[in-house]
Order: structure tokens, then C-alpha cells, then sequence
């Protein structure tokens, strides 16, 4: 998969509120580093992924159409593909 195949299949999603399933996580970590972060202008949690970490992953496009539907999108930099967590 390419940058733009994955800006392509992120980029319509916003930066949204979600609950991430644990299978989610576990699927993630066959191919890529799941970091669990915080907004500090917010303090609200976070869930991120490396865009380089994973186009250099080999992860399926399904995998990430599945990060597309469960709310997934790119940050404003484009380096990473964000979730919030909904406490």
C-alpha cells in the first residue's frame, strides 16, 4: 500500500470519539506499534499508529478499512492515524 492509498482510505474520516475493541488492538499488533497517548491541551486519551510504521508493515487493506470503520483517521500532520478514546 502507498501514502496515497492510505490518505485515500483515511482522509474522509475526522478526528472522531471512539471505543477501540480489543481485538482491534490485537490484530494491530501483528504488524504495527499501537501508542497510547495524551492531547495535553485536552488531556484526553489517545490511540496512534505511525504512518510509516504502517506502510512499512505489510498490513491488508482490509485492516485498514477496518481502522476506517471503527473511526480511525489521520492527524493534521498526516504522520500518524489517530483514535480518542470515549471515557
Amino acid at each position: 500500500m502507498t501514502r496515497e492509498e492510505l490518505e485515500g482510505l483515511l482522509g474522509g474520516n475526522k478526528m472522531s470519539y471512539g471505543v477501540v475493541p480489543m481485538s482491534l488492538l490485537l490484530e494491530a499488533s501483528d504488524w504495527v506499534n499501537v501508542v497510547l497517548d495524551m492531547d495535553t491541551s485536552s488531556l484526553d486519551y489517545y490511540y496512534k499508529i505511525s504512518v510509516n510504521e504502517l506502510l512499512e508493515s505489510g498490513a491488508p487493506t482490509q485492516f485498514v478499512e477496518r481502522l476506517r470503520d471503527e473511526g480511525w483517521a489521520l492527524d493534521s500532520s498526516k504522520e500518524n492515524v489517530n483514535i480518542f478514546l470515549k471515557l
